[in-house]
């Protein structure tokens, strides 16, 4: 069986992976943004092996995470869940210049994906990238070797870069 590793997974699909992956016999590190969040997901996803618990929201926070994760030892995937911004009006910078959707949608897969030891699969949660997929969630996958995904998907940072979109969010996860 695999070792996955989920971010955002104390609700919403992030948690519904994990609970699907558990029940089919994976081990499965969560992942919350506060020491209640991580607690939660432990409980709603019970036979999680650990939760991982840090704020992707600061780039100090996605590295910490990646850190952590290292420290585990290597996953098989990981899901890249985590995501805010569904219906936000406003703006928050949570360092100087950087908005917080960007930060957590964009930046902090792109760090996770950087510097966690290479998986044999990453997978983004996003919602389609263009209004052709009527704002659906869709799941991009793709593996390490080349040529498994396809041509568009090969590159992390185009399945990130589709999140930032203004009418993109997360659905309410976070």
């Amino acid at each position: 069986m695999s070792r996955v590793f989920i971010t955002g997974s104390s609700d919403g699909l992030g948690l519904l992976a994990a609970r699907l992956l558990i029940e089919q016999g994976h081990s499965v590190v969560l992942h919350g943004r506060n020491p209640g969040r991580s607690g939660d997901a432990l409980v709603a996803a019970s036979g999680a092996e650990r939760a991982i618990t840090g704020d992707l929201s600061t780039v100090g926070g996605a590295k910490a995470i990646a850190d952590e994760a290292n420290k585990l030892g290597p996953f098989d995937a990981i899901i890249h869940n985590a995501g805010i911004g569904y219906r936000q009006t406003y703006r928050v910078e949570t360092e100087p210049g950087v908005p917080d959707i960007f930060a957590v949608n964009v930046l902090a897969p792109y760090i996770l994906t950087a510097l966690i030891e290479r998986p044999k699969r990453l997978i983004w949660s996003v919602r389609g990238c263009t209004k052709a997929f009527d704002r659906r969630w869709m799941i991009y996958s793709g593996t390490s070797e080349r040529g498994a995904a396809p041509r568009h998907m090969r590159r992390a940072s185009y399945a990130m870069s589709c999140s930032h979109s203004r009418w993109l969010g997360d659905g309410g996860m976070r």
